[in-house]
């Protein structure tokens, strides 16, 4: 579903904040589940502007949220907790 997504929408990104290959990197790893179940993905849709009269139809994809689990202690090396109130 997330390879028919990005096949069929294209690129989400505008290539000038992120570039394609950081995309195209993060669909690849997720398809492939490079992070072990631990790289999710969400989707936003335009729900004002549905192809058809089907209550199910969510309208087209107007962008991609990844995110990963991190584990707590590669979060506390990434968080500075001398400036963490």
């Amino acid at each position: 579903s997330s390879r028919i997504l990005h096949e069929t929408y294209g690129f989400f990104a505008t290539g000038k904040e992120i570039p394609y290959e950081v995309e195209q990197n993060l669909v690849d790893a997720f398809i492939f589940n490079d992070y072990d179940g631990n790289l999710h993905l969400s989707t936003s849709h335009d729900t004002n502007s549905r192809s058809c009269s089907n209550e199910d139809d969510i309208g087209p994809p107007l962008g991609l949220v990844f995110w990963r689990t991190v584990p707590e202690n590669e979060m506390n090396d990434w968080l500075d907790w001398e400036h963490v109130v």
